[in-house]
């Protein structure tokens, strides 16, 4: 069995958000293009201002994160930002579909990064989905 990198394992209550850096979904597409050969990689690069080392762009190289997803068998909340300009919304459309038990939860006019405000919605979302 595939070891699955230490950002993509289940925990007991799976909510991936589009704000969480280390859970974008198809991000290898991306860093593939910038970085079109293993020794392209530099030692750290910086993502969202956090240096992230070599190794965490090694393994998303070659994941294929919709196949990964489809071993969690449990229950998965979506919250993404309609207006997201880092992670497209079709990534969390996707994903919704291969989960067995999934749910999205869209929040009208929110970017990558929620406001206040947002967060308010988005923490409603959870919390709906933690109660069920």
């Amino acid at each position: 069995m595939e070891k699955m990198p230490y950002y993509c394992l289940p925990t007991k209550v799976d909510i991936y958000e589009s704000f969480k850096p280390r859970t974008k979904l198809d991000y290898s597409d991306n860093w593939n293009t910038r970085y079109p050969k293993l020794k392209d990689i530099p030692d750290a690069t910086k993502l969202w201002n956090v240096p992230m080392g070599r190794r965490f762009f090694e393994q998303l190289r070659n994941m294929d994160v919709y196949k990964t997803i489809t071993r969690y068998k449990g229950p998965v909340q979506i919250v993404h930002g309609s207006k997201d300009a880092v992670v497209p919304l079709s990534y969390s459309e996707k994903a919704m579909k291969l989960y067995l038990m999934a749910h999205l939860g869209v929040i009208p006019g929110a970017g990558h990064r929620f406001k206040p405000e947002e967060r308010k919605v988005s923490n409603q979302i959870v919390k709906e989905f933690l109660s069920k």
